[in-house]
């Protein structure tokens, strides 16, 4: 993680909430995971995987889904 991470982080943490921070990062990790799996079927050799897509793409997702209330009452 470089330091725009943190602060993408960080900026979702005030947007989602600090109670949403661990799904977040979960979030972000399994989309992250897809990410490296999907680039490695192309055929993609670089070392190097940009996190701050999944971040990106994991806080619209809480950041929708919060107004659905549903989703987050089957979590817990």
């Amino acid at each position: 993680m470089g330091y725009g991470d943190f602060k993408l982080l960080a900026a979702l943490g005030a947007w989602v909430g600090w109670q949403m921070l661990p799904y977040l990062c979960i979030f972000a990790a399994l989309a992250g995971i897809v990410l490296s799996l999907s680039r490695f079927a192309l055929g993609v050799t670089s070392k190097q995987i940009p996190f701050g897509p999944c971040l990106s793409l994991a806080g619209a997702a809480i950041y929708i889904s919060q107004e659905s209330k549903l989703v987050w009452l089957m979590l817990g």
